[in-house]
């Protein structure tokens, strides 16, 4: 369910968890979509019979795992009482734990920083992307955005 603050109000929710998304399932098309997409072709992540038998099985991109923070993110938490907005970036990326294909991942984002200046609006937002049955996520990042009213 997708739970939907007033930007003006998220001044006030500094340190607070926005959400956390449903568990997707990352598999081996979309994996294949990716490095197609991309031209990363790396064997360790469309060579499934060589990766399955000399590490256990593909892997999933790092980009991929940070790419999917935008579909977890408008599936969670959605700021409302904006004319316009754009990304301005990622701070502090870390691929922590490689992600397995057929594994499944969610995101949990928490407001980090909140700055609010005449008719824009920048916020920070840390998003864990964890691994089902994995103690260690498989991404942090913060992601900046800035939002005009």
């Amino acid at each position: 369910m997708t739970r939907s603050f007033d930007l003006q109000e998220m001044a006030g929710m500094v340190g607070e968890v926005l959400g956390t998304s449903d568990w997707l399932l990352v598999d081996q098309d979309r994996v294949d979509l990716f490095a197609e997409a991309t031209g990363d072709d790396l064997w360790i992540h469309v060579d499934v019979e060589r990766a399955t038998r000399e590490i256990g099985g593909t892997i999933v991109h790092g980009c991929l795992t940070q790419s999917l923070i935008p579909y977890f993110s408008y599936r969670t938490w959605r700021p409302t009482g904006y004319a316009e907005v754009r990304s301005a970036g990622v701070d502090r990326l870390r691929y922590v734990t490689p992600v397995k294909v057929g594994s499944r991942l969610r995101l949990t984002a928490t407001l980090s920083s909140y700055e609010g200046r005449d008719t824009t609006v920048r916020i920070a937002v840390t998003n864990v992307i964890e691994i089902e049955g994995v103690s260690r996520p498989a991404c942090v990042a913060e992601s900046i955005t800035v939002f005009t009213r």
